[in-house]
């Protein structure tokens, strides 16, 4: 499951809720309004819609910009196994390997949220908008991105945007007709307003990327972290064995890598193919390591709940031994650092022609 993700029961429920409040609440008004026209309303109501969108291109945008959404592939993702890939995991390593492609999304989102903070501007975001959002909705539809109705949502504020200019559209692109001028922009020509709109817009930027440094500062701090850490990497189990007491890691859960990457978690490649996700906890000065696994009790394929702590001694660069008690059980394993900036994704470089 995605953090963050919002496409759980319980949301589409809510989102079904909100739409039928939001039409019983739409026939009541149209039922006791007695004016007949609420343009003034609708062009604040555009604004408000102008706002969210801002603030989400900023938002995704940046986030793509700095490399954030989608990071780099680490050694853990590239000594996995293809096919044990979810789809959303598929979908954040092919993003992260290509900068380019990630940045050139990003600075799409960005544009069209540029563009929407001018009133005049305001079709040539939402068009460009509607693009940008329709790719990240099929993106998300295709790879089972849990982010479904959040994306929807957003295309859906777009097309809000560009509807009143469906006529002026269809004349410029189907009809061979020259396009009428578009009869209002701002919410109101009123100086008050047009400030209060500019503050508001530039807050919204202003909080977008601040956000996004935020989670920059953070992510960079943990990721330095964890490279400093004696054992970083991935390494592969040369030599593992267990001694006393009744096997725990036995038949298809011996362990096969050690994958390091995370200051607080673990990877653990099993005989089976599987990975199991444990809880890291480092010792610097006693040359320890605690690892703990509680959250797999439920899967029958994975080793029982367990919780040891690791002794580690490094005699060169490339090799690790660590040895622990796991439920009156000594277990000992000889590893082999695996040299990921040797593997071909990590080798490949752009190439104008084939065949080099």
């Amino acid at each position: 499951m995605y953090p963050g993700g919002s496409d759980t029961i319980f949301d589409y429920l809510r989102t079904l809720l909100c739409v039928v409040l939001a039409a019983l609440g739409t026939l009541v008004w149209s039922a006791l309004a007695r004016r007949g026209g609420y343009a003034g309303l609708h062009r604040w109501f555009r604004t408000a819609v102008r706002l969210l969108l801002v603030f989400a291109m900023n938002m995704y945008g940046w986030d793509k910009i700095f490399l954030l959404q989608m990071p780099e592939p680490g050694p853990d993702t590239l000594v996995s196994q293809f096919g044990r890939m979810t789809p959303f995991q598929l979908l954040w390593s092919f993003m992260g390997y290509s900068r380019t492609y990630q940045i050139s999304s990003g600075i799409a989102e960005v544009l069209a949220g540029a563009l929407l903070l001018i009133p005049r501007f305001t079709l040539a975001g939402a068009v460009l908008c509607f693009g940008v959002m329709t790719h990240v909705f099929v993106i998300n539809m295709s790879y089972d991105v849990p982010v479904k109705i959040l994306s929807f949502h957003l295309l859906l504020l777009a097309v809000f945007l560009i509807a009143p200019d469906a006529d002026r559209l269809a004349d410029l692109f189907f009809r061979n007709r020259p396009a009428a001028p578009s009869r209002s922009f701002g919410p109101s020509s009123r100086p008050w307003a047009r400030r209060l709109t500019a503050g508001l817009f530039a807050v919204v930027v202003l909080l977008a990327l601040y956000l996004n440094f935020q989670i920059r500062g953070i992510r960079t701090h943990s990721l330095q972290a964890a490279r400093e850490l004696p054992f970083y990497g991935a390494w592969s189990v040369e030599e593992f064995a267990e001694d006393g007491g009744a096997p725990h890691f036995e038949g298809n859960g011996r362990w096969l890598q050690l994958v390091l990457v995370h200051r607080d978690e673990a990877q653990i490649r099993l005989f089976d193919g599987t990975y199991d996700h444990v809880s890291l906890t480092f010792d610097g000065n006693a040359r320890k390591f605690a690892l703990s696994d509680d959250a797999n009790a439920q899967i029958a394929t994975l080793p029982r709940v367990w919780k040891s702590e690791f002794a580690f001694e490094m005699p060169d660069a490339q090799t690790l031994v660590v040895s622990g008690v796991v439920e009156g059980t000594r277990v000992r394993a000889t590893c082999r650092r695996i040299d990921v900036s040797k593997l071909p994704l990590a080798t490949a470089r752009f190439r104008w022609t084939s065949g080099e």
